[in-house]
């Protein structure tokens, strides 16, 4: 494209822009927006959950039709996954997007994108389909638009506990899971992927909420403004001065420029280092619940009866986290709620068994659950506090593709353990919990810096 053009169709988008961001919000916008926030952030927690909160039933179920054993299949599965993360490679460049296209038209797309994957979790009778919705949740729910425009709306002193409002209500949703176990299942189960329809009409109700009354960020319209403003002959200057002086410009948006930003800036990369090792504990922690269940001897029933509890749980401590989090400081909240991820796990490991009330395994879960992502979503928020808005959805972006390699490796490791030393299999999981999260808990110590207060709404305002 000529220059001219180029300039041409700039001119073009800089006055969209200034017409939208122009216009009055209105009183009741602030409140439906939070709302629409909550109810994708419920659908985000359905979609992650789903697939563990029937994990017993599915591999079951497939192992029936497979003719082998739980431990095979749950092998299989293991090294199966990789298909969903292996697309998910392209998740942060699509992410990345919101940086130079806006927030909303990737809010809606991603949203639209979970629908479909759970409409083939309803369809899904053989592992093409199956793999098919899972990885199209994989994809979309990675992009998690929706942290993004709780970063740029709320006030900084109250950020994190906004955020933690809005997973509290999403992780209460979650017990759609077990009351759709109990509603909608045959005796034994085998007609799991009925579970999947009402978590399907919530996405295609959020997609419409998100079409008809969400705006674009002004945090956004505002930077984005602020970029089209300056010449275009400044702009190239600016970037051939950048590479010149092997600098880092945030005037460039995507995952290139992005990796360039988190990587020469020391804070930043030592977030990602820690995000690392959280996620590389992650099936350690949250990955295999209901095997671990089903090892330890409880049935179908009883796990059920456990995740009736584990939402419960799991949002009490998310809504902690985040009022935590703003009174005490992300370094802080993050370490709290690490070590507190350790002792759900260790609970809900040891008290996997049909001798004990289902409710403890459950609550000790949610514990777990709910810390390990607090822990995840405090660092999410040490990021986006530590870079300028221009580039900010390019930076966690950065975060999300080294988050996926960690779980790559996760997934690789314990689709080994099944196979070599599946009886160990509650051991290994508390081992490797052990040591990822000490390991993020030294770094986050160590080397990063502090961002409560931070007023990451200011367009070019750099805490690095």
């Amino acid at each position: 494209m000529t220059k001219d053009k180029i300039i041409t169709k700039e001119q073009k988008e800089l006055e969209k822009w200034k017409l939208e961001y122009d216009k009055p919000m209105g009183k009741m916008y602030r409140p439906l927006l939070i709302i629409i926030i909550a109810v994708v952030y419920l659908l985000d927690a359905l979609a992650t959950d789903i697939h563990a909160g029937l994990q017993d039933l599915q591999y079951i179920g497939f192992a029936h039709k497979l003719n082998t054993t739980y431990d095979d299949i749950a092998s299989t599965f293991a090294f199966m996954n990789l298909a969903p993360m292996l697309i998910n490679i392209i998740s942060p460049f699509y992410k990345a997007l919101a940086d130079k296209y806006g927030r909303k038209i990737m809010f809606a797309i991603s949203t639209m994108g979970i629908g479909a994957g759970l409409l083939f979790g309803v369809f899904s009778d053989n592992l093409l389909i199956f793999w098919i919705g899972r990885v199209m949740l994989a994809f979309f729910v990675a992009a998690d638009i929706q942290l993004v425009y709780i970063m740029e709306i709320s006030q900084p002193d109250k950020r994190a506990r906004m955020f933690a409002i809005t997973k509290f209500v999403s992780f209460m949703g979650v017990l759609i899971v077990p009351l759709c176990r109990d509603l909608l299942l045959n005796q034994d189960g085998s007609n799991w992927q009925i579970v999947f329809i009402p978590p399907a009409i919530i996405a295609v109700v959020a997609t419409l909420l998100i079409i008809l009354f969400v705006r674009e960020s002004h945090p956004f319209m505002k930077a984005r403004i602020a970029y089209l403003e300056t010449p275009y002959d400044v702009r190239v200057e600016r970037e051939k001065k950048a590479k010149k002086d092997k600098s880092v410009s945030s005037k460039k948006t995507g995952i290139g420029p992005g990796f360039k930003y988190v990587f020469r800036n020391k804070s930043v990369r030592s977030i990602a280092i820690a995000s690392f090792c959280v996620l590389l504990g992650c099936f350690a922690f949250i990955g295999y619940s209901a095997t671990i269940w089903v090892k330890g001897g409880m049935d179908h029933n009883l796990i059920t009866s456990a995740l009736y509890f584990f939402p419960v749980s799991a949002a009490i401590v998310t809504l902690i986290g985040g009022f935590v989090s703003d009174k005490w400081g992300r370094k802080a909240g993050s370490c709290l709620f690490a070590g507190l991820s350790l002792v759900g796990l260790t609970g809900y490991v040891l008290t996997a068994t049909p001798v004990l009330p289902p409710w403890i395994t459950g609550a000790f879960y949610g514990v777990c659950y709910g810390a390990f992502w607090t822990t995840g979503d405090i660092l999410g928020m040490l990021t986006a506090e530590s870079v300028k808005t221009e580039i900010r959805a390019s930076a966690q972006s950065v975060l999300a593709l080294t988050g996926l390699v960690a779980i790559m490796i996760s997934t690789i490791g314990f689709g080994i353990v099944f196979d070599v030393a599946g009886d160990h299999f509650l051991v290994i999981s508390l081992a490797w919990g052990v040591i990822t999260m000490s390991a993020a808990l030294f770094v986050v110590l160590t080397r990063t810096r502090e961002t409560k207060g931070i007023d990451i709404n200011l367009a070019g305002a750099d805490t690095v």
